[in-house]
């Protein structure tokens, strides 16, 4: 039997460049909410977006009790190394993945 607070862990959340946090919303996926818990499910990423403003985010991110998974675009892992690390050591929700920059990715020709 679940918990009352894995229950309320649905959300999928992003952490990624203008072309990843793009394409997550064009398929429905981001939520914004003012309920003092999940403001947004999403963090876009610039090369502008100072380190500080990142870590607040990340942090308001993964205090979440709605989020169940966290994708982190290949492009921010870098930038959120130490961040995710610790995270993902604490054991604690939500789940942390690494998804590979598109460069990255193998090149498939039919």
């Amino acid at each position: 039997m679940m918990k009352a607070d894995e229950e309320e862990r649905t959300v999928v959340g992003l952490v990624g460049d203008e072309e990843a946090v793009a394409s997550f919303l064009l398929a429905g996926w981001g939520q914004r909410r003012n309920d003092n818990d999940l403001i947004c499910n999403w963090i876009s990423v610039h090369e502008n977006t100072c380190n500080e403003e990142l870590e607040r985010s990340w942090y308001n991110l993964i205090k979440s009790k709605r989020l169940a998974v966290i994708l982190v675009s290949g492009s921010v892992v870098l930038r959120l190394d130490t961040l995710m690390d610790e995270h993902i050591k604490s054991g604690k929700p939500p789940t942390v993945v690494a998804l590979p920059s598109g460069s990255a990715l193998p090149r498939v020709t039919c």
